[in-house]
């Protein structure tokens, strides 16, 4: 699930995680930011709040939080809550547009990518 920019934040909200086990991530050009309110558990630094940042291949930054979300239908089953990008109120093209380019994005970036598209 997408995130904000830690540094969109007021100053002091978040800082970056210096446990080893987040030294071990930003040496894979991963960085966790965690906010400074909380009490930290040195064995287990990550948590529902905490932002990981990711540089892409392309450089690009990506920001994701460390959370999941389901759908439970019933009292026997549940789906995963796929992400949308478009608002179910007031939809509109540039909506569309943001979602298309999201989809496109994963077929070309993603590790499971054959080096070619066939159209």
């Amino acid at each position: 699930i997408g995130a904000p920019n830690p540094s969109i934040f007021d100053d002091g909200t978040y800082s970056v995680c210096i446990s080893s086990i987040c030294q071990g991530l930003n040496s894979q050009h991963v960085i966790e930011h965690m906010k400074n309110t909380e009490q930290r558990n040195e064995a287990v630094p990550f948590n529902e709040s905490a932002i990981f940042e990711i540089a892409g291949m392309d450089s690009k930054l990506t920001f994701l939080s460390n959370s999941f979300s389901t759908v439970i239908i019933g009292s026997n089953y549940s789906i995963p809550n796929l992400p949308s990008f478009n608002r179910p109120v007031d939809t509109t093209l540039r909506d569309a547009l943001y979602k298309k380019d999201v989809v496109l994005n994963s077929y070309v970036t993603h590790s499971n990518t054959a080096p070619f598209i066939v159209t």
